[in-house]
């Protein structure tokens, strides 16, 4: 096996490593109150967004080797420097930091693996690469959750710390890469706005790709809210410690992995349009049920929504490439996970206010609301393109 793919597989199982995975609500709120803590689930976002655009440029100037290597150490900085702090601003800037090493990581690692088997004509095998990072960063994802919160009940700013300590470890073997003889991808500001405007206009050319996209947008928003704030938000009001957060969002990622495992034989079985259908009944039931529940169905509830996360987007993936042409593809999903984080985005500081004043649950039941009215009529008016006989040409 070539000494890069060696070197990727390790990265991507590294960097899924993140042991604050599943408790960083519960550190943040050690000193602030959930307003504040909304504001650093933000933040993380907008920054990573905002940055992807330079960074394109960056991996371009010096190499994917370089690139995987400054990711790391940037993404250490904000580590450190959130373990080290006990104040809004500074997690501010530890959050923003890592915002920029999430984005240096993330296309550069991808490119990096498809350019290395590309230099030695093996592309077609890109899929089972890829196949095998997604597992890995499943295995990364649950070995993280629960050490972490393990870790967390006895020291609270160890996740933080021995993340560090990992990263660091993946920013050496970053020396080790042979920089691909083919760059498949030069970084062109032009270019990256065209291609974006492309794919937005394919999710948005007719009546049919309008209805799915709004659909899936809305579903993905909801998922998106559970994911930055609501889902570990939801576990502190039920009473679990950082042990029982971590033990319950890593069952929630091994079951999740397993989900999309069988996604294709759930496929054949029941059809894309009806597990996307059955994904968003289990969003909305984690939602509305939650504040009626103790911390047995309540803990259920998460592990419903988290598992039922990978058929959504495993089902997404597969409509937006009936009605997408393939050169477009990967952009027009990236401009849909784009819209799906904008209504957290322009709500985050009045959610975490409502939270405060209220509870996790109770705005869970207020989501869970809210999504009904806005997904109910849109199945209902698009139901000929998701069941009906145009439903064959789009999912």
């Amino acid at each position: 096996m070539n000494k890069n793919l060696k070197i990727g597989y390790f990265l991507a199982f590294v960097n899924e490593l993140y042991l604050p995975v599943a408790i960083w609500i519960l550190f943040f709120l050690r000193y602030l109150d959930f307003t504040h803590v909304a504001i650093l689930g933000a933040l993380s976002t907008i920054s990573s967004n905002l940055f992807e655009i330079p960074t394109g440029a960056i991996s371009d100037l010096i190499g994917r080797k370089w690139t995987l290597f400054l990711s790391y150490i940037i993404s250490t900085t904000g580590l450190l420097v959130i373990a080290t702090g006990n104040v809004f601003l500074v997690f501010a800037i530890g959050r923003i930091i890592n915002g920029l090493g999430t984005s240096l990581f993330s296309g550069t690692h991808e490119s990096l693996m498809y350019d290395t088997l590309k230099s030695e004509g093996k592309e077609t095998s890109y899929d089972g690469v890829a196949a095998k990072v997604q597992t890995l960063m499943w295995v990364g994802l649950f070995v993280a959750a629960v050490t972490g919160g393990f870790i967390y009940d006895v020291w609270p700013a160890g996740p933080y710390l021995i993340t560090a300590a990992f990263y660091i470890i993946a920013a050496l073997s970053c020396l080790f890469i042979d920089e691909p003889r083919i760059d498949s991808e030069k970084f062109n500001f032009r270019n990256y706005m065209k291609q974006n405007l492309r794919g937005f206009s394919e999710l948005f050319q007719n009546e049919r790709t309008v209805r799915i996209s709004l659909l899936l947008t809305t579903v993905g928003a909801g998922y998106f809210f559970a994911l930055r704030l609501l889902g570990p938000s939801q576990a502190v009001q039920y009473g679990l410690t950082g042990k029982g957060i971590g033990l319950l969002f890593g069952t929630g990622y091994i079951i999740a992995a397993l989900a999309s495992h069988f996604y294709p034989s759930l496929r054949k079985r029941f059809g894309n349009s009806k597990l996307l259908i059955l994904a968003s009944a289990a969003l909305l039931t984690s939602f509305i049920f939650a504040p009626f529940v103790g911390i047995a169905l309540g803990s259920g509830l998460i592990l419903l929504r988290i598992s039922s996360s990978t058929t959504f987007r495993n089902a997404q993936s597969v409509i937006v490439n009936k009605f997408i042409d393939s050169k477009n593809r990967a952009t027009a999903l990236s401009t849909l996970a784009l819209l799906s984080e904008i209504p957290f985005t322009l709500t985050f500081y009045f959610v975490g206010d409502y939270i405060d004043k209220n509870s996790p649950n109770s705005f869970a039941l207020l989501l869970g609301g809210i999504l009904i009215i806005l997904i109910v009529p849109q199945v209902f008016f698009g139901r000929k393109y998701l069941f009906g006989k145009n439903s064959k040409q789009t999912c």
